[in-house]
């Protein structure tokens, strides 16, 4: 017996198929205990869709399985599977989530503001049928990916006639999954609609059904449905074009609604059935029909036919036949192919009829003040507008049309065009899929942003990339339309390099950074906060905080980087402003210069700091001068990379949480590309979950860590790593990144100096001192080298004059100079602050 469903990424035949759905519960309550594999379902889409664009054999494949059918017309398969295609691509999944459920992470039960403990999110209907028809075969593949898109378990009938492309479509689907999870939410089966016993036990354990066809066809399924099941109806909706007074004889307009006859026969419900033209004359009507005849006589024969099955004919030929009749009572026209191939029934009566399809249309007169009294009668049944009219009229047309119950205006010649996340019938197929379900609970859930927090986060397999440096990312070029914002990144290398984001990305990382602040501490409804971050210049830093707080909707004051902290003091004294954002050489020099201001006046009770590392001295200072309660890590991130850490109430000194939202960890070992075992400092390598154009994979940021074996007490299942300094030759010690390569550049070009260079990183209570040792054979003197060095590097510059770092230059002998032990090469960087 031929096996021709496919059940859980089984082939089975018609007996193995019944005994399952005997037990149809029992496979509905095991799929349903298990996680949706979400991240992984939309990743095996875009291997599909990658597949399917670049393997000929498997595009060839699916094309040979439809065209054996003989179902379609084997010009419009291509078509037909580039909608396909098109639609299992990745970004268009995404964005039809997002136009459709508001959000691209529809599972995630999430706070709907930061001040409320008021969470909701959506939720799978549960066991979803789809009654597929039988004359698209896009359908059953669409309407069974967005059952997948909303995390249903989705069982599919497809008609005993239909080719099993759906079937073989979705065992290519699960092979790219790699959760292996995905198979256990599909089931497809080709089932006889004759076959009632069978269709009633499926759909008797259905939380809702959606059903395409007739109204006779849904009526059928209603009647075999629960009453406790949902019914989506996607009946048959009739289309039609109207031709304004102007466009009456332009021929490129009328070329071109003549394809939207043509094509596929006008077996879609977008298909136009009817033209309506602007006139009460039927001699203008029947000259336009005659001039058109002509433009589909052409047309009609660029487009292979499909012929008519024999009770469509005898349709056409009883209507063909009362038209003609018709034609002596000065009513009808009835223009006709000599071969019979196309026809038009040019009608004086002003209503709409139904076509017997096949390039069969009628055209009608129809003025615009009898729109709205000649259609509304059929407002249920409306669907797609063929609008041709100067743009002019656009707007008034089409609000009489949407008046009368039709749902799309489109252009003619696009009439069976659609759009990634356009509404189908006037709804989204997605809402009608899902629930919303809300949580209203009490303080337990401050500083939390939603049940993801506990769950733990999908990985995506990266295993077959290398590792990604920093010269290889900074070497990348980017599509232009992956480029909307701009950041520099690493310019203190002497060589400014920069950091792309699309405006979709840039939005998803700062709302995952909005939730890692949150957990950190900031409390919107009683906080006042000043961003006192670097501005301009391209860099991230103030941009990035404006707009999480701007998540938070906490009252922010953004207030930059200024000499004046006078009036920055005064600032946060007149305005009760208690929670700051910056570095911390900024908020030390800050609090130094204004020692008696804000210690008189102890408004100040967090500070949230990025950048650099803030030693335990200058946090005693803050805390017993001035009485700041919580000092925290505002996000631990670059501007390449992108926000990639957080803390929360238990993180102390480089403790974070990973931000696992946005983003995959992984650490290598230091002196290999090997991983680092458990707990063991090595290299931190980042992979970005949200990043189109500038794709971060496994991505060496440059700094040093380990994973920390424990649970966090806050309860969160994002992991836990230490953050323990940076690994090359690039370092910040007061805002601004510095390079030790770029000293030795300076060195040379200046004093033409080529010995050794050794930095030394201090912490003098709450003073950074970046110390240069050179050998002191260099016959200049230091103070004439410490002013060079400050006045040529514009990052030592700042930090020395803006941020009250401290930089000396000392000659020290060759053997004072420290040495890594194992190989004797000279250490670059000395970090003593830690």
């Amino acid at each position: 017996m031929q096996k021709v469903h496919f059940w859980q990424g089984e082939w089975i035949d018609d007996n193995e198929l019944l005994q399952r759905i005997e037990n149809l519960d029992t496979y509905i309550s095991e799929a349903t205990a298990l996680k949706f594999p979400f991240e992984s379902f939309i990743e095996a889409c875009e291997q599909l869709h990658c597949q399917l664009t670049n393997n000929q054999e498997l595009y060839q494949h699916f094309y040979s399985i439809v065209r054996e059918s003989g179902k379609v017309n084997e010009t419009e398969i291509p078509a037909m599977l580039k909608a396909v295609v098109s639609f299992s691509a990745k970004d268009h999944l995404l964005i039809k989530l997002k136009r459709e459920l508001g959000t691209d992470t529809p599972f995630k039960i999430k706070r709907i503001n930061f001040k409320e403990n008021v969470f909701e999110g959506w939720v799978p209907v549960g066991f979803l049928v789809h009654i597929a028809p039988s004359n698209v075969f896009t359908v059953s593949i669409l309407s069974l990916l967005e059952g997948l898109l909303t995390g249903n378990i989705n069982f599919l009938k497809t008609s005993g006639s239909d080719s099993l492309l759906p079937q073989y479509f979705y065992e290519q689907l699960i092979k790219f999954d790699i959760s292996g999870i995905l198979k256990n939410f599909i089931i497809i089966a080709r089932i006889s609609s004759k076959d009632k016993n069978t269709i009633k036990k499926v759909l008797s354990f259905a939380n809702v059904v959606s059903a395409w066809g007739s109204e006779e066809a849904i009526a059928s399924i209603s009647e075999l449905s629960p009453s406790s099941a949902k019914i989506v109806k996607w009946g048959h909706k009739i289309s039609f074009a109207y031709i304004s007074k102007e466009n009456l004889f332009n021929e490129q307009e009328l070329e071109n609604l003549a394809k939207d006859v043509c094509i596929i026969e006008q077996q879609a419900c977008s298909s136009p059935q009817n033209i309506f033209i602007e006139t009460e004359d039927f001699n203008e009507l029947i000259k336009f029909s005659e001039n058109f005849s002509q433009i589909l006589n052409k047309v009609s024969k660029e487009i292979p036919r499909i012929e008519p099955e024999f009770a469509y004919q005898a349709e056409i030929t009883n209507i063909i036949t009362v038209a003609k009749a018709e034609q002596a009572l000065g009513l009808t026209k009835v223009i006709e192919a000599e071969d019979k191939s196309w026809r038009i029934i040019v009608d004086k009566r002003k209503g709409l009829r139904i076509s017997p399809l096949y390039r069969s249309v009628w055209i009608k007169p129809l003025l615009p003040d009898e729109i709205v009294t000649t259609l509304l009668p059929m407002s249920s049944y409306l669907q797609t507008v063929g609008l041709s009219c100067p743009i002019q009229r656009l707007a008034d047309l089409a609000s009489l049309f949407f008046k009368c119950g039709a749902l799309r205006i489109n252009q003619v010649g696009k009439m069976l065009g659609n759009y990634i996340g356009e509404p189908h019938d006037g709804r989204y197929a997605l809402t009608e899929f899902v629930k919303r379900v809300s949580v209203n609970y009490d303080q337990m859930l401050n500083n939390y942003s939603g049940f993801f927090e506990f769950i733990p986060s999908e990985k995506i397999d990266v295993s077959n990339y290398p590792i990604l440096t920093k010269a290889e990312f900074q070497s990348r070029k980017i599509d232009k339309k992956f480029i909307d914002l701009v950041f520099k990144s690493g310019g203190s290398s002497g060589k400014p390099t920069f950091s792309t984001f699309t405006y979709e990305d840039y939005h998803i990382q700062m709302l995952a950074s909005a939730y890692g602040l949150y957990a950190a501490g900031l409390d919107p409804s009683a906080d006042r906060v000043m961003n006192l971050l670097a501005a301009g210049e391209l860099y991230g830093g103030f941009l990035s905080f404006f707009t999480i707080m701007e998540y938070l909707e906490v009252p922010q004051y953004p207030m930059g980087i200024l000499q004046d902290t006078k009036h920055i003091a005064e600032l946060i004294v007149s305005e009760q402003v208690n929670t700051l954002i910056s570095v911390p050489s900024y908020i030390i020099k800050i609090f130094k210069e204004n020692e008696e201001l804000l210690s008189k006046n102890q408004v100040v009770k967090k500070i949230f700091y990025g950048g650099e590392h803030i030693t335990k001295t200058q946090q005693d200072y803050l805390k017993e001068m001035f009485g700041v309660e919580m000092i925290r890590s505002a996000v631990y991130g670059s501007n390449d990379a992108g926000p990639l850490g957080y803390q929360c109430q238990y993180c102390t000194g480089g403790e974070h949480h990973l931000l696992s939202l946005i983003q995959q960890l992984e650490i290598f070992k230091l002196d290999e590309d090997k991983p680092a075992e458990f707990g063991e400092i090595g290299r931190l390598t980042f992979t970005s979950k949200r990043r189109k154009g500038q794709q971060i994979i496994r991505y060496e940021i440059g700094d040093a860590g380990r994973f920390l074996d424990k649970k966090c007490e806050c309860g969160r299942s994002d992991p836990l790593f230490e953050l323990v300094g940076r690994t090359g030759d690039v370092f910040k010690a007061g805002g601004p990144f510095l390079n030790y390569k770029y000293f030795v550049k300076l060195l040379e070009k200046l004093f033409s100096y080529s010995g050794n260079i050794q930095i030394v990183l201090e912490s003098k209570g709450v003073t950074i001192e970046i110390i240069l040792l050179i050998d002191k054979t260099l016959e200049i003197e230091e103070e004439i080298i410490e002013k060079a060095l400050i006045e040529n590097y514009d990052a030592l510059n700042f930090s020395v004059f803006e941020l009250n770092v401290r930089f000396i230059v000392r000659k020290i002998s060759q053997e004072d100079f420290v040495y890594v032990h194992h190989s004797g090469k000279l250490k670059h960087i000395i970090d003593n602050r830690m």
